[in-house]
Order: structure tokens, then sequence, then C-alpha cells
């Protein structure tokens, strides 16, 4: 049996920090993109601000998920000691 490597825990708190303040960060900065845009665009409703949200949300889950594949750990297939 393959044994589990164990990770510090400072080292997985900053992990979740890490993953946790580039979600806001990428939801902070296109929603005020979007807002900036309404502003300058003299937009009444903030359709702007929505979309951008939006991408921002996507962008967040997006970079979570491609953490959580980075850290995932890799699990190999041995065909020769399946059939023993």
């Amino acid at each position: 049996m393959a044994e589990k490597k164990k990770k510090h825990w400072a080292k997985a708190l900053a992990d979740a920090t890490n993953m946790v303040t580039t979600f806001a960060a990428a939801v902070a900065l296109c929603g005020y993109v979007g807002y900036w845009l309404d502003q300058k665009l003299n937009h009444q409703d903030y359709w702007m601000t929505v979309i951008g949200i939006l991408l921002g949300l996507a962008t967040g889950i997006k970079s979570l998920w491609d953490k959580m594949q980075q850290s995932k750990p890799t699990i190999t297939k041995n065909t020769d000691n399946e059939n023993n």
C-alpha cells in the first residue's frame, strides 16, 4: 500500500489562504472593472458590473479547480499486479 504523504499544517493553511485570496481578488477585480465601465459609459443599470462579477466567479472557480488538480495525488494503475 502506498503511504499518504502528510502535509505540515502551516503549508496546508498557506495553501488554503492562497486559494481564498486568489478567488476573492478575481471576483473583486473583475467586478470593479465592470463597475468602472458602467460609470465610464454612463449606464443606469449595472449590467457590466454583473458581467464582471460573473466573469470573476468563473475565473476564481477555474483557479481553485486548477490548484486542487495540482495538489491531487496521482494514481497510477499497475496492470501487471492486478491479475496476481
